[in-house]
């Protein structure tokens, strides 16, 4: 149950039109992206001073087997500072951007996990990768076969180099758990009962404690959720009602769980540390595509993308104020996935995002 008193701290309305103030620049310089247009990306990383997102290709319909005809899959590439595109997928078979994770395991590698349809009815194949930051791999298996359980598959770590994997299965509606075995395998577990509807998927390590938050009911809005699991069950917490999309999830250097979503025209800030609320901007247009992170001053720095621009801002004298922002042309919202990331590179700060022509980063 939620705190009978919360603290709610308001923003004005604030927006500004900053340009970059930095060179914008292909994410790749060394080495071409893949020839085909942009169909959404992944989050980004950072290994071993390189950067890393998974990006979509060609979607095609009519995937051999699939029970629905007019759904789209993609090719499916690793582009990365400094090597050339890694094919997951060259034809096109993977999920959309949204169904997709990169995380750095502990040993400084890439983990992957990203869905395919197995060509059973509405079965999917759950695969886990891990390649070196110089494009090998070192490792791929399915975390399941032929199950309806694919979708948000978010993937972390613990210290020790177990992984952890969370989605939501549609074949019981329910929220699932997948953790690594030693050695190889994996073991599952339904973390809800039969007809939990919980979507937008988000993920973070809180010390040796795997989380997860995502938006629990039908229809388009419902309430926000955060699950920390422990051995086979998680305990759930009900972090705000009326949201639309669960955003993000971040634990900043403080310790403090946050909470990124929309609520209306409301981009909204969440902090279980003291219950406090409060409204980023008013923006209609973001849908999930928002993400935060902390600098190396521990501020918090929020990003967000409309179907026209990418905005990046950061509290100064108490007010959230664009430190940053990018204008393009209107494209379609298929074109964009996960939306922007923020990494911390050598003390400095980029964000990385599509516009659908290409992958780009910029310095802050």
């Amino acid at each position: 149950m939620l705190p009978a008193c919360f603290l709610f701290l308001i923003s004005c309305r604030k927006e500004e039109n900053q340009s970059p103030s930095k060179a914008e620049v292909k994410f790749y310089v060394s080495n071409p992206e893949p020839s085909e247009s942009v169909s959404g990306i992944s989050n980004s990383i950072i290994v071993h001073g390189k950067m890393f997102v998974l990006r979509g290709a060609s979607p095609e319909a009519h995937f051999p087997g699939y029970a629905d005809a007019g759904t789209p899959f993609y090719k499916l590439a690793m582009i990365g500072d400094g090597i050339d595109p890694v094919w997951l997928e060259t034809t096109p078979s993977a999920r959309d951007m949204i169904h997709s994770c990169l995380t750095r395991t502990p040993s400084g590698n890439i983990g992957v996990v990203y869905a395919k349809p197995s060509g059973h009815g509405y079965g999917f194949d759950l695969y886990y990768r891990e390649y070196t930051s110089n494009g090998a791999m070192l490792k791929t298996e399915k975390v399941f076969a032929n199950a309806n359980w694919g979708a948000w598959p978010r993937l972390e770590f613990s210290d020790n180099g177990t992984a952890h994997i969370a989605t939501f299965a549609h074949d019981a509606y329910s929220l699932r758990y997948f953790r690594r075995l030693p050695g190889s395998g994996w073991e599952s577990f339904q973390l809800t009962p039969d007809n939990t509807i919980i979507v937008d998927l988000q993920s973070v390590m809180k010390g040796q404690d795997f989380c997860v938050s995502g938006r629990l009911g039908q229809g388009s809005t419902g309430r926000l959720c955060f699950y920390k699991i422990a051995g086979s069950s998680a305990v759930q917490y009900i972090i705000d009602s009326n949201v639309n999309t669960n955003c993000d999830l971040h634990v900043d250097n403080q310790g403090n769980t946050r909470f990124l979503y929309t609520a209306g025209d409301q981009l909204k800030l969440a902090n279980m540390n003291g219950w406090q609320y409060e409204t980023v901007i008013y923006e209609d247009g973001i849908s999930a595509r928002a993400k935060m992170i902390t600098d190396a001053d521990g501020q918090l720095i929020i990003a967000y993308q409309t179907t026209s621009k990418v905005v990046v801002l950061k509290k100064i004298f108490g007010q959230w104020t664009s430190i940053w922002q990018t204008n393009y042309a209107p494209v379609s919202e298929q074109s964009f996935g996960q939306g922007p990331s923020l990494i911390t590179a050598g003390g400095s700060l980029f964000v990385v995002y599509t516009n659908g022509s290409g992958v780009f980063k910029s310095e802050i």
